[in-house]
């Protein structure tokens, strides 16, 4: 009988040590590591966290490069034909804009009653 007393009563003892709270350890083993700034919940400091600028930086460079990359066609654009047009435009407004400087030099010269003939 002397036994199962003792025996339940290294059992007790064992199972309250076991659920007393202990001392916390100099270094934690887990694998998530806490910053200060983790605990920051709100307002000006948690709005001006170092945390908050480097995933802002992070998602505005990736917008751009999504931007330059993929909308744009990268480094090889497409050929738009488009082009054609706008040159032919220009030449024909740049062919009446000298005929009509060379009629207004000639008129000119006429009036003064010089030639553009060379002699």
């Amino acid at each position: 009988m002397n036994r199962t007393v003792a025996a339940w009563a290294l059992g007790v003892a064992l199972v309250a040590a076991w659920a007393a709270p202990r001392p916390a350890a100099a270094q934690s083993t887990g694998t998530q590591v806490t910053y200060p700034d983790d605990n920051v919940r709100g307002g000006a400091v948690g709005e001006r966290r170092p945390g908050l600028w480097t995933q802002t930086a992070m998602g505005r460079f990736a917008e751009r490069q999504d931007t330059v990359l993929r909308n744009r066609g990268g480094a090889k654009p497409p050929v738009r034909e488009t082009i054609e047009w706008r040159t032919e435009l220009i030449l024909a407004f740049l062919d009446e804009f000298f005929a009509t400087l060379q009629s207004v030099v000639t008129a000119g010269l006429a009036s003064t009653g010089l030639s553009t003939a060379g002699g």
